[in-house]
């Protein structure tokens, strides 16, 4: 197994701060602010794609995303305005945001999150699986033949809607037929909401063909997710040797850990600053391997 600091960055990039003019009378707004109020719809609701077809769905779909993207970088801006930060002022107690700064844009460890699997899109091929939903699949999966995802209960599918299959199941106790299924399995920021982590481990590994891929990401230096905690837990704060010992006891040596963090990206996501509230994106790109905020890993079943 290896270490490395991460050293190139494939991050989605962010325009320059700038005032939000919105007209009083337009319509376009109000329309974007109940979409992306709206805790129902489509893309919520467990909606099998091999059952029911429609015509130009990839289509509507594409438009639905763009329409709840634009919503959430408008409830951002507007929130980042009403909320400003001073991003060196430390004389408080009670953190910008709860939410590690969702509702202010996107949170520093899903620049990270979304940094390592661009780096790593290659990887996501074949029949792959993913987590709660197939967000990650759809962005950086193009060359999956088969999209489907693994939830502990129906409940926790989260746009499940257009997976390929939906598996309800523990990764701590899989049913037999699942071994060997899948050329590749993204786990994001899951590991550490699992109280039995070598178990989760080893049912990964079960799930992959010889030579499939184990693709993720775990916390460092972080926030406790009041989300998770309240529902399933929160359990675990990984270091890169601990995350690489971690998968090394059931991959063995067909490990690769990349670190990504320093002070400012720890003190950031600790406080809920989004990536938007940074004076720079850029602050977040040197590697203080002190300071690890996410890790990314990649693990190949090799027997």
């Amino acid at each position: 197994m290896r270490l490395r600091h991460a050293s190139r960055y494939h991050a989605p990039s962010f325009p320059a701060r700038r005032p939000i003019l919105i007209d009083q009378g337009t319509t376009v707004g109000v329309a974007l602010l109940a979409c992306a109020s709206s805790t129902t719809g489509l893309a919520a609701v467990p909606w099998p794609s091999n059952l029911i077809k429609k015509p130009n769905h990839e289509k509507k779909e594409k438009e639905m995303d763009q329409v709840k993207a634009a919503a959430k970088s408008l409830l951002g801006s507007l929130t980042r305005r009403a909320k400003p930060v001073a991003f060196a002022d430390l004389n408080h107690v009670e953190p910008v945001s709860r939410r590690l700064g969702w509702e202010r844009g996107m949170p520093i460890d899903r620049y990270y999150i979304q940094s390592f699997l661009a780096e790593h899109a290659n990887k996501i091929v074949g029949d792959a699986l993913e987590v709660g939903e197939i967000k990650y699949l759809k962005q950086f999966g193009s060359l999956a033949t088969r999209r489907s995802i693994i939830v502990p209960t129906l409940d926790a599918a989260r746009g499940g809607s257009r997976a390929d299959e939906i598996i309800v199941s523990d990764l701590t106790c899989l049913s037999p037929e699942l071994e060997g299924r899948f050329d590749t399995f993204v786990c994001t920021h899951t590991l550490n909401f699992i109280s039995d982590v070598d178990g989760a481990v080893r049912g990964a590994r079960s799930l992959l063909k010889l030579g499939g891929a184990f693709l993720g990401t775990v916390a460092g230096i972080t926030q406790i997710s009041r989300y998770d905690a309240e529902r399933w837990g929160d359990y675990w704060r990984f270091a890169p040797q601990g995350i690489a010992s971690l998968l090394g006891r059931h991959f063995g040596d067909g490990v690769e850990v990349v670190e990504y963090g320093n002070l400012t990206a720890a003190l950031a996501l600790l406080q809920g600053f989004a990536v938007e509230d940074l004076p720079s994106p850029n602050l977040l790109a040197p590697v203080d391997p002190d300071y690890p905020v996410v890790m990314g890993f990649l693990a190949h079943r090799l027997t």
